[in-house]
């Protein structure tokens, strides 16, 4: 219960930084008029993370659950007709976050991934390694704060 709850604030703490634009020189904040219905989905995977954030055109996935919920998390995706990714987010490397990686990206497209600016040691982790190299994916290590708009 309360890791789900803690994936819930997650999300809404992403969700306000998604819809937020750099700071212009005044020091406020803007952000773009909503033009499509905005929805979070938090998979249940058990102990494992994976949330879909989901516009009316664009998909970020946050993290991948264990190897076995990577299976899952694909079937999900294409129950709903998902076939690409704008954003794919691996949080940190331990087991739940990035385990079903390799799944989900020998499956569906993913346009921007992005990862935390350390390398793991879990098998997990060399698993991951082995998937982008294989793949030949682009993946940006996060060093600085980013911001982007959907729809």
């Amino acid at each position: 219960m309360i890791k789900k709850l803690t994936a819930v604030i997650c999300a809404v703490q992403l969700l306000t930084m998604f819809g937020c634009q750099s700071p212009v020189p005044n020091g406020n904040v803007s952000a773009p008029a909503a033009e499509s219905e905005f929805e979070v989905t938090v998979l249940d995977e058990g102990q494992a993370d994976a949330i879909l954030l989901h516009t009316k055109g664009h998909n970020v996935i946050i993290d991948c659950g264990e190897k076995d919920d990577g299976d899952e998390l694909v079937k999900y995706l294409s129950d709903r007709g998902i076939e690409r990714i704008d954003y794919l987010f691996i949080t940190h490397f331990d087991k739940d976050h990035v385990g079903g990686f390799p799944e989900l990206v020998g499956n569906i497209a993913a346009d921007k991934i992005i990862v935390p600016d350390y390398e793991g040691t879990n098998s997990e982790y060399k698993k991951y390694v082995k998937s982008v190299e294989e793949k030949g994916l682009t993946v940006t290590r996060l060093t600085e704060d980013i911001s982007f708009v959907l729809d």
